[in-house]
């Protein structure tokens, strides 16, 4: 058997740094030097003389403290100073935090239940306080002196609409806390103090997204019943951040049936606002030729007439449209993976989707089921080309002349209607363009009809080209 031969053991570890330590001289425990004695709790009365003596930055914040305790009991000892002294810790609380948190937190508690244990001398002469108050110290004052008020919640949030910051917000800079059932409560009168007939601006929207999202979830449900039913879509587009919210937040069971029905009628509105003023900036800013830019005017004004179907919208532009548009483009748009000739827009209804490519020599319009798989692909997916839409499994409409009655009667049968009490179609002619829901639009006779086949034919031999590449 072959021996084996195991390496040397490693040198055993000198601990050098002990031995170092171990050649010390001792330490002489008589030079150790020796803390300061803690200093001894002063009495009440000492505290209570410095107040007299006006001499409060002697005061430690633990004594302040301590002095909020004593005080009912050195007040029943010395009547004729208690309001003296008391309306000298309202003028040091003016100016130190030290005592004037504990003081505003406990009298907020008084003021809900009488139940605190602030002597009443300091109650009697807040208004030494109050009357001086700056910043968020006149929040303080404005919430203290509305809690006892039976009518406390509601005014509350009114404060929270005249300072545009929500309860929580108000609450915090006011020093109070938040957990007061007033408080908490004011949250149910946020959405009946948003006025019905406000054209809100963009501080005001933003506020009442931060109220809702402070919200409990029983909160945000009532607020959202009662905000739909006092909101038009016209008012609703000028907040769309609120209504974005909304709608994740809830799904088509946690809200009233005419809830929902308002709901998509404002997000309809706010998509087709987004859409209409996108169609507007490319008319303007690209160099379009007249039929070109008449042609974006028909689609823009067609779609009005299902502004409060469209569920969802997505722009996809190439990348040259977006260099030409600049800092004017405000809105959030997708880049196409190749740098296309034209721009698309996709919309979603309740089951459906349109895909609708702007310009080109077809400029047309696909239809296909609104699945989870082509929801994922058209709405969330990167990488869009026009080659990959054109290969998709689509209905393809054309948008030759005379489209939109033809389209319409296409939409219908995809049950796709136009806006509720929709009489004429926006952009045509009000003598061919009045809408029925029953019969629809009136499609037109002789020779425009001619025309239309004309160009419908040169249109289908183009496209078929198309989708063959």
């Amino acid at each position: 058997m072959k021996q084996i031969t195991l390496p040397p053991a490693p040198p055993k570890p000198q601990p050098k740094k002990l031995q170092k330590i171990a050649t010390r001289p001792p330490i002489q425990l008589n030079k150790i030097p020796t803390p300061n004695k803690p200093q001894t709790a002063r009495k009440i009365e000492e505290i209570m003389g410095d107040i007299q003596n006006l001499q409060t930055e002697k005061i430690t914040p633990l004594e302040w403290i301590y002095c909020l305790y004593t005080k009912p009991q050195w007040d029943k000892q010395n009547p004729d100073l208690a309001i003296p002294t008391s309306e000298t810790i309202w003028q040091e609380a003016i100016k130190n935090p030290a005592i004037k948190n504990p003081l505003i937190w406990r009298l907020s508690l008084h003021q809900i239940n009488n139940q605190t244990s602030l002597p009443p001398s300091l109650i009697e002469t807040f208004p030494t306080f109050a009357d001086n108050a700056k910043g968020n110290d006149t929040y303080a004052v404005q919430i203290i002196n509305t809690l006892p008020n039976p009518d406390a919640s509601k005014n509350l949030a009114k404060l929270s609409w005249q300072y545009a910051i929500t309860p929580q917000q108000l609450t915090q800079k006011a020093g109070i806390p938040l957990w007061l059932s007033p408080i908490q409560n004011a949250y149910n009168y946020l959405a009946g103090i948003f006025p019905p007939g406000s054209n809100p601006n963009k501080k005001e929207a933003e506020w009442l997204l931060n109220c809702l999202q402070e919200m409990s979830p029983q909160q945000q449900i009532i607020a959202t019943e009662e905000l739909l039913t006092k909101i038009s879509p016209d008012v609703a587009s000028k907040m769309p951040q609120v209504l974005e919210f909304i709608q994740e937040k809830f799904n088509q069971n946690q809200l009233s049936t005419t809830a929902t029905t308002i709901l998509n009628k404002c997000i309809g509105a706010i998509n087709y606002s987004k859409f209409e003023q996108l169609i507007n900036l490319l008319a303007r800013m690209l160099r379009l030729e007249d039929s070109e830019r008449q042609k974006l005017e028909e689609k823009r004004d067609f779609w009005a007439n299902y502004s409060e179907r469209i569920q969802k919208i997505r722009f996809l532009l190439p990348q040259n449209s977006i260099n030409t548009l600049g800092y004017q483009l405000q809105q959030k748009v997708d880049t196409f993976k190749e740098n296309e000739p034209t721009e698309a827009f996709i919309f979603a209804f309740e089951k459906s989707i349109v895909i609708e490519i702007l310009r080109g020599e077809t400029n047309e319009a696909h239809w296909l089921p609104r699945t989870p798989q082509n929801e994922r692909l058209l709405f969330k997916g990167a990488g869009l080309t026009l080659k990959r839409i054109r290969s998709l499994e689509t209905e393809i409409h054309d948008r030759v002349y005379l489209w939109q009655f033809f389209y319409q009667n296409f939409l219908q049968q995809k049950n796709i209607h136009p806006n509720d009490n929709t009489e004429y179609f926006k952009g045509l002619p009000r003598n061919t363009g009045r809408y029925s829901q029953t019969t629809g639009l009136q499609l037109p006779t002789g020779s425009e009809l001619k025309e239309r086949e004309k160009q419908f034919k040169q249109w289908q031999k183009q496209i078929q080209e198309l989708t063959k590449k």
